[in-house]
């Protein structure tokens, strides 16, 4: 489930997505990519020859990336870092590993249930 947002991390371009700055931001190689996704390594690229099972997630992680941009009111070194850090809530893992470990499902609702709950108060 996608959920489209003002573009804090102008990851969308045209309604495309500029891959590399979400990859960036959560500091990712191609091997990680490939283990993430499913998509083998010699297919992980970045131009219109994408395997579409890469692309549909990579726009999935940067509109997480975007709702976590959001949460922190634009500072991207604060994102970064929230990605990096282990995560007591998530059971002692960085929400990175729960990237790359496919996990995102269960990081996405902790995500969404973290700005609702904030959104309360």
């Amino acid at each position: 489930m996608l959920i489209f947002l003002e573009d804090d991390l102008s990851s969308f371009q045209k309604g495309d997505l500029t891959f590399s700055k979400a990859i960036h931001l959560i500091d990712f190689n191609k091997e990680e990519i490939s283990k993430a996704t499913g998509v083998p390594v010699r297919a992980v690229r970045y131009d219109e020859q994408m395997p579409q099972i890469l692309r549909d997630q990579l726009r999935e992680w940067a509109n997480l990336l975007n709702l976590v941009v959001e949460f922190f009111e634009g500072d991207r070194e604060k994102t970064a870092l929230w990605f990096k850090i282990t995560n007591p809530f998530l059971g002692n893992i960085t929400p990175r590993d729960m990237l790359r470990l496919g996990l995102y499902q269960k990081l996405f609702r902790f995500v969404k249930n973290a700005i609702a709950e904030n959104k309360a108060y």
